[in-house]
């Protein structure tokens, strides 16, 4: 990721610089066509003056030779009616025709902008009914390399130097509001996931920058997350299962302990009534095979004893119903 945010970082200072050195370079170029471009009408006007004031043709070319001579740097041209050539100082530069459709001024300017490196030259055509058979006059300024040399290497210097230190500041700042949070957020998030140590060895090289490195690791811990939310639910389902086992089983043991205690308790109720009734059916032999009738009251009283123990028996049991029956 920091590729990309370097890259994408360096684009924008290189098109806001490249921007930045346009308007500069165009700002430069305007104040010294502006300049030449002065100097050229004057020029114009100047020729303009020495053809009107001149009396023959040989005073008028003498006044353009001495004009020629004495500004380096300037050209001057002359063209008849028809637009042929008819003398002067051309600074090396191929004459062509001007334009002799209508009279006035024209201004031009050539090779811009490729004229801060090989330089460029201003044209001003004046064209108008002069004299000695001139019909336009061509003014020629030439504006060297020179002139935009120092300042424009001045300002790419500049830019390309302040250009790199906000390239390293943007980057420098970037990580650390942006890419230091994330990587610490997803390190905490591993933590907690418990997967700190991921990505391991095995899975560094399929990630190549920070953000890729931060989505694995997010991923990483979504899956876990995932995972462990599937173990938990599954387990849940174990304990309730195994939870609905328990009160089976504890019903069916609450079940068993109560037929365990019917059990007990009719053990104990036969054996509890079982000898009283023994006894009652002796006594009711003794009274069969004894015909004395002195004893009979006593048996009877005895009877009467057990039939009354049987009674309190059954009293106790009606007394433990409710219990063993919840």
């Amino acid at each position: 990721m920091r590729w990309g945010v370097l890259v994408n970082l360096a684009v924008i200072l290189l098109v806001s610089g490249v921007l930045l050195f346009i308007v500069f370079c165009a700002s430069l170029e305007r104040a010294a066509v502006d300049s030449r471009a002065h100097q050229a009408l004057m020029l114009v006007e100047t020729v303009n003056s020495q053809l009107i004031g001149a009396d023959t043709p040989e005073r008028m070319w003498e006044g353009v030779k001495r004009l020629c001579r004495a500004r380096s740097g300037v050209g001057i041209l002359l063209y008849d009616a028809k637009g042929d050539y008819l003398g002067g100082c051309s600074l090396g530069k191929e004459p062509d025709k001007p334009d002799l459709s209508s009279e006035g001024r024209r201004i031009r300017m050539e090779k811009w902008p490729t004229g801060l490196i090989h330089g460029m030259f201003i044209t001003v055509d004046s064209v108008g009914e002069f004299s000695h058979g001139v019909r336009a006059i061509r003014a020629l300024v030439e504006i060297p390399p020179s002139v935009f040399a120092p300042a424009w290497k001045f300002f790419a210097a500049y830019l390309v130097l302040t250009q790199g230190v906000l390239f390293f500041l943007g980057y420098l700042l970037f990580r650390r509001t942006i890419i230091g949070p994330i990587r610490e957020v997803a390190t905490l998030a591993g933590k907690a996931a418990g997967i700190a140590d991921f990505p391991d060895v095995r899975h560094a090289s399929e990630f190549k920058g920070d953000i890729q490195t931060i989505a694995a690791g997010f991923r990483a811990t979504m899956i876990k997350i995932v995972e462990d939310r599937e173990k938990m639910e599954t387990l849940i389902a174990r304990l309730q299962a195994a939870n609905r086992d328990l009160e089976v089983a504890q019903q069916g043991m609450i079940r068993s302990e109560k037929l365990a205690g019917l059990g007990r308790l009719s053990a104990g109720l036969a054996h509890e009534i079982g000898n009283p009734l023994q006894i009652i059916m002796g006594y009711i032999e003794l009274l069969q095979m004894s015909p004395d009738r002195n004893d009979e009251a006593e048996i009877l009283d005895r009877m009467a004893s057990e039939l009354k123990r049987i009674h309190d028996i059954l009293q106790r049991l009606l007394e433990l119903r409710v219990p063993y029956g919840r």
